[in-house]
């Protein structure tokens, strides 16, 4: 007797599987009923009533979903990745003349980036929902440019039996919501890069030019320039043109050096006038005067000032408030602090007076150094210059 061999053999048992599989598979998901008649019209009949209307309710899901989604993402970047609120806050800015609130994405004690692909997911859930309510989808996921949803079983029922099917579908969207991701990881960059510069607006332009040219401040339309408390808003175009609103805070922890220190003297009542620039970052500011000789030292009041000996030498200080409203007379008094506002600039002031500066007196005079330095959060800025007082 031959044996078979082990090929056909193994022929027949993949046959075998096959069919089994196609039986099992009828049995559990159709419910039929079977008449005999013409050779293949049950098919026919049962694509046409069950299988054929369940594709098209697919296909209308597609739809629906590819809507809702588009619709999704752009609410979403209008409010910077946030369904509502960042944890962050937010900061209002008149953009053509209408008051628009910027989800906030830091702040001075922390970052609120948004957990984008799960607020665009909850916000699909919850539009899907009001907008198509004969449908019920349980869970969405946000993959690059694609949205894949999972809803319920629906079923089609005709005379010759039931069709199910499952409620789900994988569209591809306008957009990509890895966006956040790039635009996440610029904004990182650019806080850490400008906090600590006292002049923000001229730091923010010049990485701007450099690698930040698609971000607009404020408005994609109308870019202008919006600063409160050094939060900037910020607009920027993506792919295909959605539109992203968000903030950055730049604040900083550190206290930035004095700037444009002058000295005016007045001859007629004998009196200095000490001005410098506003700093609006700044809690209050220090003035030191001294004959130590200084002459051109910088940096922080400790070390501009080692070797110091009261024996030799004085060496005075006055704390002032960093002034919020503007108050400038023309008649200024010995000892009181003003803001003045002067060609566009906001100017601290200050009138000394003390028996101690009399750089004037030729048998007695001593060579006078003035400064001034900044405070935040109970830390000194370094000392940027002195002037001598003439």
């Amino acid at each position: 007797m031959k044996m078979k061999s082990k090929k056909g053999a193994l022929l027949h048992w993949v046959v075998f599987g096959i069919l089994a599989a196609i039986g099992l598979f009828t049995f559990l998901t159709l419910n039929v009923k079977v008449d005999s008649g013409v050779k293949g019209a049950w098919h026919l009949q049962f694509l046409e009533e069950n299988y054929l209307p369940a594709q098209e309710k697919l296909l209308e899901l597609d739809i629906q979903a590819k809507e809702v989604g588009t619709e999704v993402l752009k609410e979403l970047a209008v409010k910077g990745g946030f369904e509502e609120q960042s944890g962050c806050g937010s900061v209002g800015y008149n953009v053509s003349d209408k008051l628009v609130n910027f989800n906030l994405w830091n702040n001075a004690e922390k970052e609120c980036f948004p957990d984008f692909t799960q607020e665009g997911s909850n916000l699909f859930l919850k539009r899907f929902k009001q907008e198509i309510t004969n449908k019920s989808i349980s869970k969405v996921l946000f993959k690059d440019q694609y949205l894949i949803g999972f809803g319920n079983t629906g079923v089609i029922n005709s005379k010759i039996g039931s069709y199910k099917y499952q409620n789900n579908f994988k569209v591809e969207l306008p957009y990509s919501i890895q966006e956040y991701n790039d635009l996440i990881s610029k904004a990182r960059r650019l806080v850490m890069l400008c906090q600590d510069q006292k002049n923000l607006k001229s730091c923010l332009n010049q990485y701007k030019l450099e690698q930040y040219n698609d971000w607009n401040y404020s408005s994609c339309d109308e870019e202008k320039y919006l600063e409160k408390e050094r939060k900037v808003a910020f607009c920027i175009v993506g792919e295909n043109g959605l539109r992203y609103n968000f903030g950055l805070d730049f604040s900083s922890a550190q206290a930035f050096k004095v700037d444009s220190l002058q000295v005016k003297y007045d001859d007629i009542n004998d009196l200095y006038l000490i001005s410098f620039e506003q700093d609006l970052h700044a809690d209050e500011y220090s003035l030191y005067y001294t004959d130590f000789k200084v002459g051109d030292k910088k940096g922080s009041v400790e070390d501009v000032f080692y070797g110091f000996s009261e024996q030799f030498n004085f060496l005075e200080s006055i704390n002032l408030e960093n002034l919020l409203e503007v108050n400038c007379p023309l008649q200024k008094e010995a000892g009181s602090s003003y803001l003045c506002y002067e060609d566009g600039v906001f100017r601290q002031e200050y009138v000394l007076k003390d028996a101690l500066i009399n750089p004037r007196d030729e048998a007695n005079g001593k060579e006078v150094y003035i400064t001034a330095t900044s405070w935040k959060n109970g830390v000194e800025s370094e000392v940027n210059n002195f002037v001598l007082l003439e």
